[in-house]
């Protein structure tokens, strides 16, 4: 984290020097931002759950008056505003953007939005993407996430 720290100090200083250090600033601030995506993109470490901290199984059918909750189509996935997406590799990309309230269903053939930090939006198929512990997993790496455009060949 120090590094960081003088990093960011660096390009303060290169900012307030004269126009004489403007290549040593563009060389600071891409440093800076390349770091920065560094700390943002590494992957989180996911914590073993023991099997005394998991919830007991419901045992007890539902009552006739209760509703219960429809599951999705075989290989629809059920994605919400603002969700994060997970690349295979663990790296956080972005968050799903320009569905409606409440959670859109979607078939493997039907596609939604995620946008990155840059606000830059990318289409996704639902066969391409898994919905597990509140985000979407998508089947590619952050690097494969990047490269794609905002219309793939579908």
């Amino acid at each position: 984290m120090r590094v960081s720290y003088l990093i960011v100090a660096a390009t303060a200083a290169a900012i307030t020097v004269p126009a004489t250090a403007q290549g040593l600033r563009g060389i600071l601030r891409g440093k800076l931002e390349s770091s920065v995506l560094d700390v943002i993109n590494k992957p989180l470490p996911v914590p073993a759950r023991k099997k005394k901290d998991q919830p007991p199984k419901s045992e007890t059918p539902a009552e006739e008056g209760q509703s219960v909750p429809e599951t999705p189509a075989e290989g629809t996935i059920v994605v919400a505003e603002d969700m994060p997406v997970i690349t295979s590799d663990g790296a956080r990309v972005a968050v799903v953007k320009h569905t409606t309230t409440g959670g859109t269903s979607y078939a493997p053939d039907k596609t939604f939005f995620t946008a990155d930090p840059y606000y830059r939006l990318r289409r996704i198929y639902g066969r391409e993407a898994t919905v597990r512990g509140g985000a979407v997993h998508l089947k590619m790496t952050a690097a494969q996430y990047r490269a794609r455009n905002q219309n793939p060949e579908g």
